[in-house]
């Protein structure tokens, strides 16, 4: 029996606006997130060039160090530490942050990350 490829990133890609941004890419049944990054990395790459923006849905990552792993395959080793940021923030694991320690009812004035 003939071997059916899977679409390609771009053919599985949706939109939430006419811009096409972001490409959303849902996860299939038990698809792994790292394993498509490697086996598609060409075509992501391609895809991100194109649209400015991917976001991935349904993939499961269990711990800080999974989202990490994931990045580090993205961007490579080009991390920054959170120092002197405007908002408070705990690392979880390494390269791995927490969005804010204030309080909710606490105002975060408008900023871009790491502006000063």
């Amino acid at each position: 029996m003939p071997q059916v490829s899977a679409p390609s990133l771009h053919a599985r890609a949706v939109f939430w606006n006419e811009l096409q941004l972001p490409a959303v890419i849902e996860a299939r049944a038990g698809e792994c997130l790292q394993d498509l990054l490697a086996a598609e990395a060409d075509e992501m790459a391609g895809l991100l060039r194109k649209n400015g923006a991917v976001l991935f849905r349904g993939f499961r990552l269990d711990t800080a160090e999974d989202f990490h792993a994931i990045a580090e395959r993205c961007f490579g080793n080009s991390f920054h530490s959170y120092l002197g940021g405007i908002s408070p923030r705990g690392q979880i694991a390494k390269d791995v942050y927490e969005s804010t320690h204030l309080a909710a009812h606490l105002r975060i004035s408008q900023h871009n990350e790491m502006a000063y």
